[in-house]
């Protein structure tokens, strides 16, 4: 293949993206560890959550264009200020809203909903994608767990941000 121009670029361009997978799954898997660990603590301040969401959005914006994909967001209050860790939720979001984009078809919407309800916010990220089985619901926070293999290969997931996810949320002392 060496001698071959097109078949060392197809090579190459193999390469690149296995060695980035690997990295990302590497990547998770240390940061899981850290989540995990009995000394983990949160960064707890205080900020307004919708000015984070405005900030994921904006970040995820390039993603959600590349396939046509619109994003609403709806909250009746320009400010929702709570406590926690601002950068451990913004990961949760990114992954929460990345993968709205990642399963919605072609010119699909994603929602996100922020709502105050006394001491408690509520957050919903809707898509109408290709879904998943009732049954399979309860698994989709396990390390490595995919609904369907076939579609998820091609995603560039770990298959462990949804653990991550769900471990910063119970962090948080909310659910998911």
């Amino acid at each position: 293949a060496m001698n071959n121009k097109e078949t060392l670029e197809a090579f190459l361009s193999i390469i690149l993206k296995e060695s980035d997978r690997l990295q990302s799954l590497i990547s998770d898997l240390l940061e899981l560890s850290k989540i995990e660990q009995q000394g983990f603590r949160l960064n707890l301040q205080e900020f307004d959550l919708h000015s984070l969401l405005e900030e994921v959005i904006t970040i995820l914006t390039g993603k959600a264009a590349a396939k046509n994909i619109h994003i609403d967001f709806y909250c009746k209050l320009d400010h929702v200020l709570i406590e926690g860790d601002m950068d451990r939720l913004k990961q949760v979001f990114i992954n929460l809203i990345g993968n709205a984009i990642t399963y919605t078809p072609p010119k699909g919407d994603v929602k996100i909903i922020l709502q105050e309800n006394g001491e408690h916010v509520r957050i919903n990220v809707l898509d109408y994608g290709v879904g998943i089985e009732k049954d399979e619901i309860p698994r989709i926070f396990e390390r490595f767990y995919r609904v369907d293999r076939a579609r998820t290969r091609n995603s560039g997931g770990t298959g462990l941000g949804l653990a991550i996810v769900k471990h910063l949320v119970e962090a948080h002392h909310g659910n998911i």
